[in-house]
């Protein structure tokens, strides 16, 4: 009985060393393909230009509402554009000091329709924007959206 109890844990004893055995190789082939290789001057430039002209761009919203209903979203759309009409020009926030109206828009994403203020280049424009928009909108915070690049 002892020796079949025997054979059996060092049966499972080989099942795991070659377990670990083949995760290691997974994880070395992993690393290996990862590497980064060499690249020559030519290479170099050529690879940096076409990082530059397809990187994908960032911009930034603050989003002030997330609703299931479009009604809702609607509303929240006229509670932000009164906010900002109501809001004197000395009071606007430097990226929206400019503005005539409120870039103010709806988007859906299943399953909630999103009221986003914006787009704005960078986080320090958007941040502007949100410190004002706070107190009316406590639950108002930033998004960020890759915008991909045009063909």
């Amino acid at each position: 009985m002892k020796s079949k109890h025997r054979t059996v844990m060092m049966q499972r004893h080989r099942q795991r060393s070659g377990l670990r055995s083949a995760l290691c190789l997974i994880l070395l082939l992993g690393v290996v393909s990862c590497t980064p290789q060499l690249l020559s001057d030519g290479d170099r430039s050529r690879t940096e230009d076409a990082r530059e002209s397809d990187a994908p761009r960032r911009t930034f919203h603050v989003q002030i509402r997330t609703v299931g209903e479009k009604s809702a979203a609607d509303r929240a759309v006229s509670d932000a554009v009164a906010w900002f009409d109501a809001l004197p020009e000395a009071e606007r926030p430097e990226p929206l000091s400019a503005a005539r109206e409120l870039p103010v828009d709806v988007r859906w994403k299943a399953p909630f329709y999103r009221v986003r203020v914006g787009p704005f280049s960078s986080r320090e424009a958007a941040s502007a924007v949100l410190r004002a928009l706070k107190s009316d909108f406590p639950e108002a915070f930033i998004a960020r959206e890759v915008v991909a690049s045009a063909l």
